[in-house]
């Protein structure tokens, strides 16, 4: 398989998440539709692994291919454990003569923004990836104002970075994702017209100028050129997500090879760009310090715009099967190295109108994690 870097341009705002099984099922919906493949079932099925696997998006600041600023999930072991905390205060305390309490107070502090932070810079990334960056050596860096690290809206990333993003004219006080909620409103149909209780907020994702999303997408070079590249060019037209039909969810989708990830020569641990499904028995669970995760149960909906009807009941089933997956970012010690992990979740059988897949699939970063 190669590694693709999928870059969003977008074209408006966006009504839900592009997350990776999300993208996932909307380039099996986009190779069913052009009838690229006659039973998209069928060839899912036919894989022992999936063919082929999405990270989730995350931001981009478009500055020119050579230049564009690619933000990552933070790790969800990044974050400051009691121990470092207590031992920070006891060397910053003596080295600065200052009151242990106040210290604790401060460092403290400085955790909570460390652990609001959502994105990392591909600069911070690469240096948490090869182990030469600990929690520990950011919060001295943010206590003691060193300048070397900066938290930029929930972006964490070094100085010089946030010196590009605040000369081409970001502020902190202005997100390069924004999350706004937007009135909507119900028609009664005796009434025709919106009565009391029929108005509700539904939240959008908007863009600051120059941002986009990026995803890595992970295939061989044939199935890129034959299925998802002519997918990708389909769901530019008609969106992602919700409400793509008043213009929600569209970007102009661009594809280059990806430069290689950080490369570690004795990795000791796996994180997960992607939402997360395992398979039997390639995570190894025994080691508590590799360990750190976050799940999420989705109940997905099904894809509305092309109904069948089925035989077994009257109406369209509007959610799949609940399935509880891990969220990007998620460390796990490292067991078996594979180029794609997790599995594929079968949500709707074919005597339910299926088969229907949920994507479990996730593309890993190998990386070496510091001991305490």
């Amino acid at each position: 398989m190669e590694t693709y870097a999928v870059y969003f341009r977008p074209r408006g705002s966006l009504a839900s998440p592009l997350s990776s099984d999300t993208l996932f099922g909307a380039v099996c919906w986009g190779i069913q539709v052009l009838g690229l493949k006659a039973d998209m079932g069928a060839w899912l099925e036919s894989h022992p692994t999936p063919p082929f696997a999405f990270s989730a998006t995350f931001p981009l600041w478009f500055n020119g291919h050579e230049s564009n600023m690619r933000f990552y999930p933070r790790p969800a072991n990044f974050e400051p454990s009691a121990a470092i905390i207590q031992n920070l205060a006891y060397s910053l305390s003596k080295q600065q003569g200052v009151n242990l309490k106040n210290v604790k107070l401060l460092l403290v502090d400085k955790t909570k923004l460390l652990r609001g932070v959502s994105y990392i810079s591909e600069e911070i990334f690469t240096k948490i990836v090869l182990g030469s960056l600990s929690p520990g050596d950011v919060l001295k860096d943010l206590v003691t104002k060193q300048s070397g690290f900066d938290i930029f809206n929930d972006i964490l990333l070094s100085s010089s970075e946030k010196v590009r993003l605040v000369k081409a004219g970001f502020s902190a006080t202005s997100r390069l994702l924004g999350e706004v909620q937007v009135q909507r409103n119900h028609i009664d149909r005796v009434a025709g017209a919106t009565v009391e209780g029929l108005l509700f907020y539904e939240n959008e994702t908007r863009f600051a100028p120059g941002i986009g999303l990026w995803a890595l997408l992970r295939t061989s070079a044939d199935d890129l050129a034959a299925l998802i590249q002519p997918a990708l060019r389909y769901l530019a037209d008609t969106g992602f997500g919700a409400n793509r039909t008043v213009g929600k969810g569209h970007f102009d989708i661009s594809i280059t090879p990806m430069p290689a990830l950080p490369e570690v020569q004795k990795p000791n641990a796996v994180m997960l760009l992607s939402r997360y499904l395992p398979d039997n028995a390639e995570m190894d669970f025994s080691k508590p310090l590799f360990l750190a995760y976050k799940l999420t149960t989705l109940r997905p909906k099904r894809e509305q715009k092309f109904p069948k009807a089925f035989a077994v009941q009257a109406t369209q089933p509007i959610y799949k099967e609940a399935v509880r997956m891990f969220e990007p970012g998620a460390v796990f010690p490292l067991q078996n190295r594979r180029e794609v992990y997790g599995r594929l979740a079968l949500v709707l059988t074919a005597e339910a109108g299926g088969p229907v897949y949920q994507s479990g699939a996730a593309l890993p970063v190998f990386m070496f994690v510091q001991e305490e």
